[in-house]
């Protein structure tokens, strides 16, 4: 029998996240071709059974095609023998119900937020050590990965503004002065993420 696959894509703007989830694997990519400061990343963790998660966690996302924005939507294939389905949606129209299942694909294990936190502590480690370029690297990628997780409609957030400001310091040759605004909106980010799911 063929080990069960689930794939989510999530398309918010012009960012696509997808989660690829197996017995034993997950794979995770994100890309926005219109934004080159944050390059795209792929990242694939081995060696847990979610097979359970995935069962509980995504038994009850209804299958069909309800997804009428095509720039803010959600795509969910399952591939497996006890829910075989596929199901489109748009982010507007999510349901709570459907909201928590899609979210415990995208949090699975906390592997996203998890390895977005090693990021940050590898931008700052590298920032106290003088190498401010690879500081910049492991934050970018650290904003990356963690992505829309911590952000819902309802969520008050600015740090994008922040974070226009810290590309215009990279672009002039400030890097210090980006570090800094990265380094700061990406723990601000993950202080959003764990506000809206330590209840």
């Amino acid at each position: 029998m063929a080990p069960p696959t689930v794939t989510l894509t999530t398309l918010r703007g012009d960012v696509r996240e997808q989660m690829e989830v197996s017995a034993n694997e997950v794979r995770f990519t994100s890309d926005d071709a219109r934004e080159p400061s944050l390059p795209a990343v792929a990242i694939a963790w081995t060696g847990a059974f979610l097979t359970p998660a995935l069962e509980s966690g995504l038994a009850g996302v209804p299958a069909g095609d309800h997804a009428e924005n095509p720039r803010y939507r959600h795509a969910l294939a399952i591939a497996a023998p006890w829910a075989p389905r596929k199901a489109t949606w748009d982010s507007g129209t999510e349901g709570p119900d459907v909201r928590a299942r899609r979210e415990t694909l995208q949090r699975i294990g906390g592997l996203r937020a998890n390895e977005a936190r090693r990021e940050l502590a590898a931008a700052k480690k590298a920032g106290e050590d003088g190498d401010v370029d690879a500081a910049l690297v492991h934050a970018k990628r650290g904003l990356r990965v963690l992505g829309n997780m911590y952000w819902e409609p309802d969520t008050r957030d600015e740090s994008g503004v922040r974070l226009e400001g810290g590309r215009a310091h990279e672009l002039d040759g400030r890097h210090a002065e980006a570090l800094a605004v990265f380094t700061r909106v990406l723990d601000a980010r993950l202080h959003l993420f764990d506000d809206r799911t330590r209840g």
